[in-house]
């Protein structure tokens, strides 16, 4: 009896997990389409399914911005903002290609190519 309770609570606290990390994936969208006029955007799992991947379509530019998804579960979505203009991610997507943000050492870090 007692399982079949923490199973139930486990797979509805996952499932909460979940539509968290999807609220978040469309509000950085939206963030992105606010920052970046003119901008087309999606989203997808990366390669290595521990990142997001948000693909922006810039004047036929495509840019992509990587966030891992441990930076996603540990941050708000006001942090994930305020590192972004902290940061000047916008300003570096337009002079490169992919900007990642991820986590080391318990702190976000950003790199770019």
């Amino acid at each position: 009896m007692l399982k079949k309770w923490m199973k139930k609570r486990f797979e509805s606290h996952k499932i909460n997990e979940l539509s968290e990390i999807k609220v978040k994936h469309e509000e950085i969208s939206k963030y992105l389409l606010n920052l970046i006029s003119g901008c087309k955007i999606k989203h997808k799992h990366g390669s290595d399914a521990n990142t997001v991947v948000f693909i922006m379509d810039i004047s036929g530019v495509t840019k992509e911005l990587i966030i891992s998804d441990q930076y996603l579960q540990d941050c708000t979505i006001i942090e994930i903002f305020d590192f972004i203009n902290k940061k000047e991610v916008i300003r570096i997507i337009s002079t490169h290609s992919t900007v990642k943000i991820i986590m080391r050492e318990g702190y976000p870090a950003i790199s770019y190519r």
